[in-house]
C-alpha cells in the first residue's frame, strides 16, 4: 500500500473543494493540516479524512491500467460541511484501501449505483434538457492554485429560484482561451453535473467576447435570470448579468456590429431590441448608419422607432405607417405626439404630402391631419371639405378667424369667395 504518496493536491483535486474547505474540515476532525498543496498525507490522516473520499451507496472501482482494483467500503456518518448548500446527501463514514493512483483515477471510475430509487433520480436527471453553455463570472481565481470558483444563477443547472448563486468549480485545465483567467470576468462554460461532489463543475470555459454564439448564450438570461443574487461564502453576492451583457455587446463598435448582425439575421422586429442598440449607437454611427430595407421589412411601430435615431424620412414614406397613424384620427393627442417627432418644419411638409397622396388615406385621416397641421397639401386633397367648414362654424368666432385667415393666404379669390359664403 503506497498511501504515502496522496498529496492535499489530490483530494482537492478528485473533490473539488479548495485548500482552505480542507483545512477547515481536518479541524473539525480534530487534525491540523499545512496550506501546502504537496504536503503529503500519512495513514492516520487518511483514515481520519476517510469521509471526504466516501460516495454515498456506491461501489467505486478503479478502470486504471495497472489492473488492481481499489475498493471503497462505506458505513454512515456525516459529510463534509461546505460554505454552501451540499448538492448530495451526506457521505457516510468510510474505511480507505487505496493510495495514490487510486485517488488520481476516482475521475475515470465506473460508478454503480446499489439503490433503486437513486438510480431513477439519476436517470430522470440525466434526460433534463440543458443548454450546451451557460454565462457566469470568476469569483475566485488564485495565481498558485490550478482551480478557481464560477459564480452564475440557476439558469440551466437546478430547479432553484432563477437568481439563486451557484458555485461551480473550474479545473484551469478546462480553460480553454488565450486570455488570462481572472477574478471578475465574465465567461462561458459548459456543465459537468457532479451530483457526487459539492459542487458541479465548469468545463470548456472561454472568456464571454462579443461574438454571435455569444449573443445567442445571453439572450437565455433576461426576465427572473438577469441577475445572481444571494450569498456566496457567507458573504452578499449581487451581480447583474444584464449589466454585463450591455458592457460586453453595447458599449463597444465590435460588439453592436454583433447585435446588429444578429437582428439582421434573425429578421427581428421587437421595438424593444433595435432601441437598445440604437440608444447605445454614437453620433458618427447614427449619422452613417443605413438600414437595408431591401432585404429587411420593418413593421409601422419599428419605422417610427427607427426614425427617432437616423434622419431618414423613406422610414416613415410607407403605407404601413399610414395605416397605424389613421388609428389615431380620433385621438388628438397621439396624432400631436407623432407629429412632433418629425426632425424638421420641411421633412414634415414632405411626409405630409406624401400622406396626402397615399391611397389609403380618407378623407377623416387628412381632415384629422389638417386641423393639427394647416398644410395646405392635406387641405387640396380632402375631397369633400363640407365636414371641415361646418366644424369651424361650430367652433366659434376665434377658430373661424383662424381659418380665414388660412384661406386667405392659400386659396384663390374663387375658392376664398366661395368659403366665405359657406361660412356665413
Amino acid at each position: 500500500m503506497a498511501s504515502s504518496k496522496i498529496t492535499i493536491s489530490d483530494i482537492i483535486t478528485v473533490k473539488g473543494v479548495s485548500i482552505d474547505e480542507l483545512r477547515r474540515y481536518a479541524q473539525q476532525k480534530g487534525i491540523e493540516l499545512p496550506a501546502d498543496s504537496d504536503y503529503i498525507l500519512s495513514t492516520s490522516e487518511l483514515c481520519v479524512l476517510g469521509p471526504l473520499l466516501a460516495i454515498n451507496t456506491f461501489e467505486i472501482k478503479s478502470t486504471s491500467c495497472d489492473k488492481h482494483e481499489h475498493q471503497i467500503e462505506t458505513t454512515p456518518t456525516e459529510s463534509i460541511p461546505s460554505d454552501n448548500n451540499s448538492l448530495h446527501p451526506s457521505t457516510p463514514n468510510v474505511q480507505v484501501r487505496t493510495d495514490s493512483a487510486t485517488v488520481k483515477n476516482l475521475s475515470h471510475t465506473n460508478i454503480q449505483e446499489t439503490e433503486e430509487s437513486g438510480n431513477a433520480e439519476n436517470k430522470a436527471k440525466a434526460k433534463e434538457p440543458s443548454p450546451k453553455r451557460l454565462v457566469g463570472i470568476i469569483n475566485r481565481c488564485r495565481p498558485d492554485e490550478n482551480y478557481a470558483f464560477v459564480v452564475t444563477n440557476a439558469f440551466g443547472i437546478d430547479d432553484l429560484p432563477p437568481c439563486t448563486p451557484i458555485t461551480l468549480y473550474l479545473e484551469k485545465k478546462h480553460w480553454e482561451d488565450t486570455s488570462e483567467l481572472r477574478e471578475e470576468m465574465w465567461i462561458t462554460f459548459e456543465l459537468k453535473k457532479q451530483p457526487t461532489r459539492i459542487r458541479h463543475a465548469a468545463i470548456h470555459a472561454k472568456e464571454l467576447l462579443p461574438t454571435n454564439e455569444n449573443l445567442s448564450i445571453c439572450k437565455n438570461y433576461s426576465g427572473e435570470y438577469v441577475f445572481i443574487d444571494g450569498v456566496v461564502n457567507r458573504s452578499s453576492f449581487k451581480e447583474s448579468i444584464q449589466r454585463a451583457i450591455n458592457k460586453i455587446f453595447f458599449k463597444s463598435i465590435q460588439g453592436r456590429r454583433c447585435v446588429l448582425t444578429n437582428l439582421y439575421q434573425t429578421k427581428t422586429v421587437d421595438v424593444e431590441e433595435w432601441e437598445h442598440l440604437m440608444s447605445n449607437m454614437t453620433t458618427d454611427e447614427l449619422d452613417s448608419f443605413v438600414l437595408d430595407l431591401e432585404h429587411f421589412k420593418p413593421t409601422a411601430e419599428l419605422r417610427m422607432c427607427l426614425y427617432k435615431y437616423i434622419r431618414n424620412l423613406e422610414l416613415l414614406e410607407h403605407p404601413c405607417v399610414i395605416s397605424l397613424i389613421r388609428r389615431y384620427s380620433n385621438n388628438r393627442n397621439k396624432l400631436n405626439e407623432f407629429i412632433n417627432t418629425f426632425h424638421s418644419e420641411t421633412e414634415k411638409k414632405q411626409w405630409l404630402k406624401f400622406a396626402s397622396a397615399c391611397s389609403i388615406s380618407d378623407d377623416c385621416f387628412k381632415s384629422s391631419l389638417f386641423y393639427l397641421t394647416e398644410d395646405i397639401s392635406i387641405y387640396n386633397a380632402i375631397g369633400n371639405k363640407l365636414p371641415i367648414i361646418e366644424n369651424v362654424n361650430n367652433s366659434g368666432i376665434p377658430k373661424v378667424k383662424k381659418f380665414l385667415k388660412f384661406c386667405s393666404k392659400h386659396l384663390t379669390d374663387d375658392e376664398l369667395l366661395c368659403t366665405i359664403n359657406s361660412l356665413s
